[in-house]
């Protein structure tokens, strides 16, 4: 049975403190603060638009959000990373939010098109829709369309 949720849980990084994502210490930190939400969110958006980010600590809140979303009882998960920066490709954004992510089975040193590849085949076997979406340095509501969305879990 499919049961649907009211609406996705948003946590804004800079807003909780987090802006220095690309250190170990603020990485473990935030990912504290994702798995300490309320149980049963099936759907995250993580808003990290300001903040630093770097692919070699990433994965660490990244995996926490999935494992939380993941606790749910309710399908399909919902994992959005609402960000900034814009390198230019889905891969290359996979590499920067996923490599070495334990949940989505990415190990160091993949290429991007592997790891893109990895994501979508894990997101379809977990029923997770995970997206990215990048928004202009100056467009502070989320609300607003993304000016690009990479959606990581479409046949």
């Amino acid at each position: 049975m499919t049961k649907t949720s009211p609406g996705p849980e948003n946590l804004v990084a800079r807003s909780a403190g987090f802006t220095d994502l690309d250190e170990y210490e603020c990485a473990i930190e935030f990912a504290k603060v994702i798995g300490d939400l309320k149980a049963g969110t099936s759907s995250l958006a993580l808003d990290l638009r300001q903040c630093w980010v770097d692919y070699s600590h990433s994965a660490i809140y990244i995996d926490a959000a999935i494992k939380h979303i993941l606790s749910s009882d309710t399908t399909p998960c919902q994992l959005t990373i609402i960000t900034s920066v814009d390198l230019g490709s889905k891969e290359s954004m996979a590499c920067l939010f996923f490599q070495g992510s334990i949940e989505l089975g990415c190990k160091i040193g993949m290429s991007p098109q592997a790891i893109a590849a990895k994501v979508q085949e894990v997101c379809l076997e977990k029923n997770i829709l995970l997206a990215i979406d990048i928004f202009s340095f100056d467009q502070e509501d989320a609300s607003q369309e993304p000016k690009i969305r990479y959606n990581y879990a479409t046949k």
